[in-house]
């Protein structure tokens, strides 16, 4: 019988929320029982004297399901997760991988509901981004063009120095940077800093960065940065009138029905007027 043919017992998936606190006794129970525990380290510590067998999840999530799959017709296995399993977590993937009539999967809090819960601010219009182990350059600028709130989850190389420093490379520094560390646990710290003073500073693992946007003096700068086809030359720093004018800008661009994933070369840029209007279409 084929490995997708035969009946699997269901394998949970709990959220751990920021620490064993935020289980519930219904989670509680499902890992007393199970055979198998998996999880990263911090998670598995929890539970040393837990009497089934631990796996530790490591950076080869691969073996981890092929694991799964060789035991769970005969254990009780539960994975323990970070935070909320579907929100930036292993329970998409596993989902996947084994099929979700394979899985349950039990929410719990994230850490970016807790780090906005720190703060005492609502999330509901913030912008998420993972910049976890990989390379999310192009959607982080756009964000950090289109949106006032953005939640950042890092990871050693991109992290908030380095956040702070690509902020400053590219003078977006109407932003401030919240940096939680370690979220609950005994270690943690919130703290608020301005780009120029986080670029030089080391922070403890795990964190995660909150950048808000610096509310303008002016209503008329705010209104400006708001990108629409044939701004205002009075928008763009130019000299002597050399730059193309709103109308043939907007026509130009409409003509080139232009389009996600295509690439404008403005040669001649001048103020460069065509392309950053270009960039409504192109991302």
């Amino acid at each position: 019988m084929k490995t997708s043919e035969r009946i699997m017992k269901p394998i949970s998936i709990i959220g751990m929320g920021l620490s064993p606190e935020d289980l519930t006794a219904g989670h509680l129970r499902q890992i007393e029982q199970a055979d198998i525990l998996i999880g990263g380290k911090r998670f598995l510590d929890f539970f040393k004297d837990h009497p089934g067998a631990k796996k530790e999840i490591t950076g080869k999530i691969k073996d981890i399901i092929e694991y799964i799959r060789h035991w769970m017709e005969e254990k009780t296995i539960v994975v323990l997760a970070s935070g909320d399993p579907l929100f930036f977590g292993i329970g998409s993937l596993l989902a996947e991988s084994l099929g979700s009539e394979n899985v349950l999967i039990y929410p719990n809090i994230s850490s970016v509901s807790a780090a906005f819960s720190r703060i005492k601010e609502p999330w509901h219009d913030a912008h998420v981004i993972s910049m976890h182990g990989r390379r999310c350059e192009g959607a982080l600028f756009r964000a950090l063009v289109e949106k006032d709130k953005i939640a950042l989850f890092t990871d050693p190389v991109r992290n908030p120095a380095w956040l702070a420093k690509y902020l400053l490379e590219r003078k977006m520094t109407d932003f401030r940077l919240c940096v939680l560390e370690q979220l609950g646990t005994p270690s943690e710290r919130v703290n608020w800093y301005d780009p120029e003073k986080a670029a030089d500073m080391q922070f403890a693992d795990p964190n995660l960065v909150i950048l808000k946007r610096v509310p303008s003096d002016s209503e008329q700068s705010s209104r400006e940065r708001k990108l629409c086809l044939g701004m205002s030359e009075k928008s763009y720093e130019h000299e002597q009138g050399l730059i193309t004018k709103a109308e043939v800008r907007a026509v130009t661009l409409s003509k080139l029905c232009l389009r996600s994933e295509h690439i404008l070369w403005d040669l001649g840029a001048g103020s460069g007027s065509v392309s950053i209007e270009a960039a409504l279409f192109i991302k």
